[in-house]
């Protein structure tokens, strides 16, 4: 590893201006796959993009050819001996568990390419790799067929040129996002070869444009769209739903007392919009939003803490989804949402009330330490409602909330 950055040192500063350091990838076949990702783990910033090609992932796995020559190598596996950086070398040697390390940090874009009846490096390490990465929250996608460890099988002879492109257009001074719960992902199965689709992919056939994704300290964007280019791993539908979560190249860096808003909109037209807040690991994911062939712009907006009492609604749900509502105020109060179709105006001792006549209570409940109540409210599947109105309110404690209005789709 030592060795690799110094060869990398030493290239750049020779090259010196003729060098691009945004644009350094990494790829590796076989036990070079999990190197690449090694390499990348320990100096992200520095990679653009990682291709593996037929990877082992996991030196431990149960389905390696050769697992006697690892433990000659590093030590029974029941050992898992420390490592001079204190990690135990098979966990080091696990992709699926040292991604889970600095998880607020951004990664290369990974792609990998894998076959079902790889004999050598085996299915189940490629299999736990898929799982470990989403729940790191990196940004990659994922091709498996049913071929072994040589260069062939349908993705290799049908698209490795492809990916190999686009591989090259990431960069690593740009935002990436990261895609999970896709409606189009294929099956891979419960980790044994002959469980899942034959042939599929993770993540394949839905993409964001890196040439115009920003980032600014207060916002990013990002054209995300379903691939429809005459490409093996084109989308098979024209719409899907999948989460986002957007990883930050640079100084856009929210901190514990703000948030992201989160808008979708497709020819400026406002399709999709909720408030995100951080999970443990500091990351900020959306709900299953719609996408479509047609590139929709996919907004990330650094939102301050608003005071107290506040009420947020997401606006521009669709008939038979959900709509959020974010409700802000003193930690112990006491809190109601409701709504109406139409406004109106009836002075309380509480505040105004604008929500008129017939309305009725969305939800109760109280304020937790960290002072929001985020809530998702379901729109019942009625033609009727599209296109009307919604108004919200909320009663936080004794004082009365703005009044917020929301379209229904």
């Amino acid at each position: 590893m030592r060795r690799a950055f110094w060869s990398l040192n030493w290239t750049q500063q020779y090259l010196g201006a003729s060098s691009d350091p945004g644009r350094v990838y990494l790829a590796g076949g076989s036990a070079g796959a999990i190197g690449s990702i090694i390499l990348a783990s320990e100096q992200p910033e520095r990679f653009a993009a990682i291709l593996c090609r037929k990877g082992l992932f996991d030196f431990s796995a149960p389905d390696i050819q050769n697992q006697s020559y690892s433990e000659e190598l590093f030590g029974p596996i029941a050992w898992n001996l420390p490592t001079d950086n204190g990690i135990p070398v098979f966990d080091r040697l696990n992709t699926s568990t040292f991604t889970q390390f600095n998880p607020s940090t951004r990664w290369p874009f990974i792609r990998t390419i894998s076959g079902r009846n790889d004999s050598v490096v085996g299915w189940f390490s490629t299999w736990n790799l898929y799982a470990g990465l989403t729940v790191a929250g990196r940004s990659a996608a994922h091709y498996f067929d049913q071929s072994e460890h040589g260069p062939d099988g349908f993705w290799i002879e049908n698209l490795q040129n492809d990916l190999i492109g686009r591989t090259f257009e990431h960069r690593s001074d740009i935002p990436s996002l990261a895609f999970s719960d896709f409606t189009l992902d294929g099956n891979p199965g419960d980790g044994q070869p002959s469980d899942g689709d034959a042939i599929g992919n993770l993540g394949g056939s839905i993409e964001f444009n890196p040439e115009t994704a920003t980032e600014t300290s207060s916002q990013l964007a990002f054209d995300v769209y379903l691939r429809s280019e005459g490409a093996a791993d084109d989308a098979q539908q024209s719409g899907s739903r999948v989460r986002l979560t957007p990883r930050a190249a640079g100084n856009f860096q929210p901190d514990s007392n703000q948030f992201i808003r989160f808008t979708l909109r497709d020819s400026g037209e406002l399709v999709d919009e909720h408030l995100l807040f951080p999970d443990a690991k500091g990351l900020f994911t959306t709900p299953p939003s719609p996408i479509l062939t047609q590139p929709r712009v996919a907004r990330f907006h650094i939102t301050e803490r608003p005071s107290s009492p506040t009420l947020f609604v997401g606006d521009s749900p669709m008939i038979g989804e959900k709509a959020q509502a974010a409700i802000f105020g003193d930690a112990g109060k006491l809190w109601t949402l409701a709504w109406s179709f139409s406004s109106a105006y009836w002075e309380t001792p509480w505040g105004v009330l604008r929500l008129g006549n017939p309305w009725h209570i969305a939800r109760t409940g109280r304020l937790g330490v960290y002072e929001v109540a985020s809530i998702f409210i379901d729109i019942p599947e009625l033609s009727w409602l599209s296109n009307r109105e919604l108004h919200f309110q909320a009663l936080v404690g004794d004082t009365l909330t703005n009044a917020e209005i929301i379209t229904v789709r």
